[in-house]
């Protein structure tokens, strides 16, 4: 249902979701002249607003998580508070988290080829080395590290691209009491077995990660899935793979090596940076010729989710139109740039000579006029002749022509001679 509550800035539009720490409504921003920014809002759920040692973390983090720029990254635009509740506002994508991707798949017995789970994986790959690798103002790397790397948090848009959410928001949840009920519930499936055991981690714990994210695209079952949760990171941490040409025998070798790689219990022995597995990746899908592109995984998307797409596109039709028709009721200016009725101006003009005062409102409208006259023919008069001036000053011998003339004009005339006489008679 479309809803149309300010915010700040913003319009609330459509509730997405509530999670464990936040609430997601899709949002518009409205500027001057019809300008409209699709995005969404995230807001903290009151009960964490008041947790302070999460608050510090949830800024800082979305601090530094502001200024990652990739094609492959949800952007960050704006971090703030209203009233009592603190806010992230992000790019809106248009698509489907990887969660929803598999679980339709299934439904329509279309899984995701292996083709296109290599092509995600690849794209989130180069996104993560990005922001594994982000330097300050002065050089500094910033060390950050997603730390929820999983199906929920990577985005297939409709069109094709692929982006990654939430970056270091994970750091901050893990403060509050509630993580293991609510926070990271469904998330600790996909964790490394050192971010299981609550060790300190490194950009390789990512790259953990994201090698579980590989197996479920490519052999359409969990790596990690226990009867429990706790169930669950018993297994995480033991962290024992079968490997996943036992599930899927169409899975090539060279791929089951490079995800038993990524999936190393030690982190020493997996790959050290984002890039290495993005690399051997691209040399596989180059050396067989598999990169199906965006386009095809555009279409894939489209025959996925047909429906959903026309009924989210009315939505946001509907939601255009209520936006629009509250904007018109409560701001003083219409959408668009209309003009409203001009108010009365008041006249400072001292009062006409009596000479005027007897003619008709007609005709002291033309005197009037006629006064005031306009500004703009006198500046472009001045202009003219300051241009005349110094075209005369660059080049005089303009002049001479002028000169010549003048001295001719002014020159005493000669008295006639007679032969001149008589031929005049």
């Amino acid at each position: 249902m479309s809803l149309k509550i300010p915010f700040g800035k913003y319009y609330l539009t459509e509730k997405i979701a509530t999670g464990g720490m936040a609430e997601l409504y899709r949002a518009k921003r409205i500027g001057v002249a019809g300008f409209e920014k699709l995005l969404v809002i995230k807001k903290i759920l009151p009960h964490l607003s008041l947790h302070e040692e999460f608050v510090s973390m949830f800024i800082n983090e979305a601090k530094i998580a502001a200024q990652l720029t990739h094609t492959n990254i949800a952007q960050i635009f704006d971090l703030g508070k209203i009233e009592d509740s603190y806010y992230i506002a992000m790019e809106y994508v248009w698509g489907k988290d990887l969660k929803a991707v598999l679980k339709k798949g299934k439904e329509k017995k279309l899984p995701v080829s292996m083709e296109h789970a290599l092509q995600i994986v690849g794209k989130a790959c180069a996104a993560l080395d990005y922001a594994h690798k982000k330097k300050d103002l002065k050089g500094h790397e910033l060390n950050l590290i997603h730390r929820d790397v999983s199906p929920q948090n990577i985005i297939v848009a409709y069109e094709g691209d692929v982006k990654i959410v939430d970056f270091g928001i994970a750091k901050a949840a893990s403060k509050t009491s509630d993580t293991r009920t609510g926070v990271l519930k469904g998330k600790i499936a996909y964790m490394s077995p050192e971010q299981a055991w609550g060790r300190p981690i490194d950009r390789r714990s990512d790259i953990f990660s994201l090698g579980i994210v590989l197996y479920e695209l490519l052999t359409g079952e969990m790596l990690f899935k226990g009867d429990t949760d706790l169930n669950t990171l018993e297994k995480v941490r033991d962290a024992k793979v079968i490997p996943p040409t036992r599930i899927n025998k169409e899975i090539p070798k060279e791929i089951e090596n490079i995800l038993l790689k990524a999936l190393a219990k030690e982190p020493q022995e997996r790959y050290q940076s984002a890039s290495e597995m993005q690399n051997d990746l691209e040399a596989y899908i180059h050396a067989n010729k598999t990169m199906p592109g965006t386009l095809n995984l555009q279409n894939y998307m489209h025959t996925l989710f047909k429906e959903e797409m026309e009924a989210e596109a009315k939505a946001l039709e509907e939601e255009d139109t209520i936006v629009t028709a509250h904007l018109e009721k409560t701001m003083a200016a219409p959408i668009g740039g209309e003009k409203k009725p001009a108010a009365k101006a008041v006249s400072k003009r001292p009062p006409a000579k009596k000479e005027e005062e007897n003619l008709s409102a007609e005709q002291a409208g033309r005197v009037s006029k006629k006064r005031e006259g306009s500004p703009i023919k006198y500046i472009i008069l001045v202009l003219l002749i300051f241009f005349a001036g110094s075209v005369f000053i660059i080049k005089p011998e303009l002049l001479l022509p002028a000169k010549k003339a003048l001295s001719d004009y002014l020159k005493p005339s000669e008295p006639a001679t007679t032969s001149q006489m008589q031929a005049e008679n």
